[in-house]
């Protein structure tokens, strides 16, 4: 195998995978119960209404929402303290304040670092 699937408890109680290849898992000197930061850019991330339980998605609230020119950062409170990020198209998201939403990330999108 190439790559290794590598899952991340969040303080939240979310769980998070990331794929990354076996030759970064050893570069990094991975080791079951290590911490770790898990890295992506926030146009990564896409959002949508309601809720979800699939792999990589984050059920939460919309706590900001801010429309620039061309993109809306959105803000998705996911509990515990944590919130993600989403950078989207304008037109490509149908979310207000307040609304249930969720995130979702695709493992392939998150590096691991330390």
């Amino acid at each position: 195998r190439v790559n290794a699937e590598i899952v991340l408890e969040l303080k939240s109680g979310h769980e998070l995978l990331s794929i990354i290849t076996n030759s970064a898992v050893e570069s990094l000197g991975l080791k079951l119960s290590d911490e770790v930061v898990a890295i992506f850019k926030s146009s990564s991330v896409a959002m949508f209404r309601g809720e979800s339980e699939d792999e990589n998605a984050f059920n939460g609230v919309v706590k900001h929402l801010e429309e620039g020119k061309r993109n809306a950062e959105i803000i998705l409170d996911i509990g515990e303290g944590e919130t993600l990020v989403a950078v989207m198209p304008i037109g490509k998201y149908a979310l207000g304040i307040g609304e249930k939403a969720y995130a979702s990330i695709s493992p392939n999108d998150i590096m691991i670092g330390r």
